[in-house]
């Protein structure tokens, strides 16, 4: 294996591609200009390499340990299967960066630009990543382990079927047009977290905590969230068809025109939620709370509303046609304008 002591030797082997497979212990890089140079399987153990410019280079399987990296630019680098878990990253260039298979496991990564970058099937377990940016990054198959995400930020990311129930969220964490199907998020705190118009189809978030989250247009559908905590939700037009919210919290949840079709909703509770316009065809709502709610033009087609209370709520041109109300408490509604079973219409739909 050939070793380098020299900075000089590097940068000649490195611009006439020999330096493929190479070890490079102690050097200080510190600086160092190594724009688009080949770097691939090369071991850095001790170095420092705090502001060096590597971009464009190509570090694919390249080795980092126990190196100094704050301030290096790697903007367009070529990182595919690297290994620099463990390592202070702190205002990184990763522009463009290729991280394929990367190893940033336990990185401190805050204040790192991450425009453009492509993290697929990246190891970030357990990494720092808080405030961090990657709107404009690629992200799919990721592993989070339990990594700070407290304020970071992610557009159109992928994290379908991963397991991020370690994972630490904080309120000003974004998740906009994000997929989680078939994800497990089951007893993690997403309080105060943004899920604009995301994708949970099939996800266990089974007692998570969604207190104050805002997820306007999300989609829960067939999701499992028994025993969710989402008082004060924010989803306007959300999705929970065919979803379970078995005995789920959402107390003062704001669900304007959100669809709970087919959901298994057993005593949920809806107490002074804002549910005008929902959608609640052939759902099983059996003891549930529908205590002070705004249910106006809300539509419970068969639905099963055995035993539930709707005690001062506000049902006015509700729909609750061929919907079973047996043993269901109606005391002090408003039920002005209240559509009943249809005759007519029941007789076309058994015919």
């Amino acid at each position: 294996m050939t070793r380098f002591a020299r900075l000089s030797e590097l940068v000649a082997a490195a611009a006439a591609g020999r330096a493929l497979g190479a070890e490079v212990v102690s050097l200080s890089i510190e600086g160092a200009q190594l724009a688009g140079y080949d770097l691939r399987q090369v071991r850095f153990r001790g170095c420092d390499l705090r502001g060096a410019n590597l971009t464009g280079a190509r570090l694919g399987g390249a080795e980092f340990h126990h190196c100094q990296l704050e301030g290096a630019r790697l903007g367009e680098a070529d990182l595919a299967e690297a290994t620099l878990a463990g390592h202070a990253l702190m205002g990184v260039d990763l522009t463009g960066t290729n991280l394929q298979g990367a190893d940033l496991a336990r990185c401190d990564l805050r204040g790192a630009t991450w425009e453009r970058a492509a993290l697929l099937d990246v190891d970030l377990s357990d990494a720092d990543l808080r405030g961090v940016d990657l709107t404009s990054a690629r992200v799919k198959a990721t592993r989070l382990g339990a990594a700070q995400l407290a304020g970071a930020r992610f557009y159109l990311a992928d994290f379908s079927g991963l397991d991020l129930q370690r994972i630490a969220l904080g309120r000003e964490t974004s998740f906009e047009q994000c997929l989680f199907e078939e994800a497990e998020l089951s007893h993690l705190s997403l309080a105060e977290v943004s899920l604009f118009n995301s994708n949970f189809r099939g996800a266990r978030l089974v007692s998570a905590d969604l207190t104050g989250a805002r997820g306007e247009q999300v989609s829960f559908t067939e999701a499992n969230l028994g025993l969710a905590r989402m008082t004060r939700f924010y989803g306007p037009r959300a999705c929970f068809t065919g979803a379970d919210l078995t005995g789920a919290d959402l107390s003062a949840a704001l669900l304007p025109d959100a669809d709970f079709a087919d959901a298994k909703l057993g005593r949920v509770s809806f107490k002074a939620a804002k549910l005008d316009h929902a959608r609640f065809q052939r759902a099983n709502a059996v003891e549930t709370l529908f205590t002070e709610a705004d249910l106006s033009w809300a539509r419970f087609d068969h639905a099963d509303l055995s035993r539930s209370v709707m005690r001062h709520a506000n049902l006015m041109y509700a729909s609750l046609h061929q919907a079973k109300l047996g043993g269901c408490h109606f005391a002090q509604a408003r039920l002005e304008g209240v559509r009943a079973t249809d005759p007519d219409r029941r007789r076309a739909e058994e015919f």
